[in-house]
């Protein structure tokens, strides 16, 4: 249910890379998948401020290389005009590698900023 067309909302995923030894990050690129809040170990939904620091997305396995650790997202903020390289304003990052199942892909956001 999770990975249906219609439940799917638009975010915009840069790419991480390196570049004489500085991580660097892609024009932002928009996808859509379905994103729901978390906490670090389960589906539980936490209260207050530690309610959306976590994000957690369900895609299919044909997405399986959409998203790396490291990765920054723009996912409650739009990107910016001009291109930031160091992806500064990003309001997410995928903290760990996805975690690939037989039929789904299950990636962990969390988020970089408290604003």
């Amino acid at each position: 249910m999770r990975t249906l067309e219609r439940n799917k909302m638009l975010l915009y995923i840069c790419e991480s890379y390196e570049e004489n030894g500085l991580i660097k990050y892609r024009r932002p690129k928009p996808v859509y998948d379905n994103y729901t809040p978390t906490n670090t170990e389960s589906d539980l939904i936490g209260i207050g401020l530690t309610y959306p620091m976590y994000l957690r997305i369900k895609t299919d396995i044909i997405n399986k290389d959409r998203y790396k650790a490291g990765d920054k997202l723009y996912v409650y903020k739009k990107p910016p005009k001009v291109h930031d390289s160091l992806g500064k304003s990003c309001d997410y990052i995928v903290t760990d590698e996805p975690l690939k199942t037989i039929n789904q892909v299950e990636v962990l956001l969390k988020r970089l900023s408290e604003d």
